[in-house]
């Protein structure tokens, strides 16, 4: 008799602190859910969240925007050194720019003279290539055009021995004498199909045209932002690109073109959004490290938690 009244005692005090704890879980998740109803945090933490991405997006934008117009687009600045050299070079030849211009052996002696300043606005600028190639008296008519075009793979890093450059246009000449090496679509000038027959050679024929049709113009109001395109015409999988293209201009006449590139993987490098952190899963207490069948193996079932619920209320 005795051990059948406090087995019902144990029953009814642990009945008395089951039912109300329930009750309790029960009104704090009906106060919560309520809460979030009515004040609509839910809608509030939308709108923290879009206005977070705004932001952020806001952010990307002003640093791609400065690195266009402040380091990139800063290649106009080279126009008075590259113009000067070419008169000191003219003077020194007792020759016009028309003789110059008609002459491929005096236009590669130019370009191995300016190369080693285009390589250091090249590693200045950390834009991913540079080119320069002269212009003709006739710009409406296929041909090819003397200059040089330098690729590199990675910006961030500048090594001594150019190791990770690559010449995509010009002679060879200056891949010997700079250790620079050639890349598999190679060719020694730059193949043109005349002005407005190919889109992809906008960044070569506008600043040409806006350098002929707006001659007061300043160098940096002429410079032309090219949409993505491929040096490569027509290859499978190739190399994407924007580029920055000004016209060299001496006493009134352009007699080249400068321009710089950035590869369409860097300008994808701005607009990524930066990965969320992987939570670490909880099982209660014990953080899931390998797998749910060892967060099933410390977590009692319910019969066990009755029991040990008892032998808590029998102390």
């Amino acid at each position: 008799m005795e051990s059948k009244r406090l087995k019902r005692k144990k029953t009814t005090i642990f009945r008395m602190f089951l039912i109300p704890l329930i009750i309790i879980m029960l009104v704090q998740s009906m106060i919560t859910i309520g809460t979030l109803v009515a004040k609509r945090i839910t809608g509030t933490l939308q709108e923290y969240s879009g206005s977070m991405m705004s932001r952020l997006v806001e952010n990307r934008k002003v640093i791609l925007q400065n690195d266009m117009n402040q380091r990139w687009a800063a290649a106009y600045e080279q126009e008075s050194a590259l113009t000067k050299a070419l008169r000191e070079f003219l003077d020194k030849e007792s020759m016009d720019l028309d003789a110059f211009l008609a002459s491929a052996e005096k236009k590669n002696e130019f370009l191995e003279q300016i190369f080693p300043e285009c390589l250091a606005v090249l590693h200045n600028s950390s834009t991913t290539g540079i080119f320069f190639l002269f212009t003709k008296d006739e710009w409406t008519e296929p041909g090819e055009h003397e200059g040089f075009f330098v690729r590199d793979s990675d910006p961030a890093k500048n090594p001594a021995n150019y190791s990770d450059l690559l010449l995509e246009r010009g002679s060879k000449n200056l891949s010997r004498q700079w250790n620079i090496p050639l890349d598999t679509n190679w060719t020694t000038k730059f193949h043109m199909a005349g002005e407005g027959m190919d889109s992809t050679e906008l960044s070569f024929y506008e600043p040409w045209r806006a350098g002929r049709e707006y001659v007061d113009a300043a160098t940096k109001d002429l410079g032309y932002w090219s949409l993505p395109f491929s040096l490569e015409k027509g290859a499978a999988g190739s190399y994407e690109m924007i580029t920055y293209s000004l016209p060299l201009r001496y006493e009134g006449k352009v007699y080249g073109v400068l321009g710089v590139e950035i590869s369409a993987k860097v300008l994808r490098g701005y607009l990524a959004l930066p990965r969320p952190q992987k939570q670490v899963p909880f099982c209660g207490n014990l953080p899931l490290y390998r797998s749910q069948s060892l967060c099933r193996r410390y977590i009692p079932n319910k019969r066990t938690r009755l029991k040990q619920s008892r032998r808590l209320l029998e102390l």
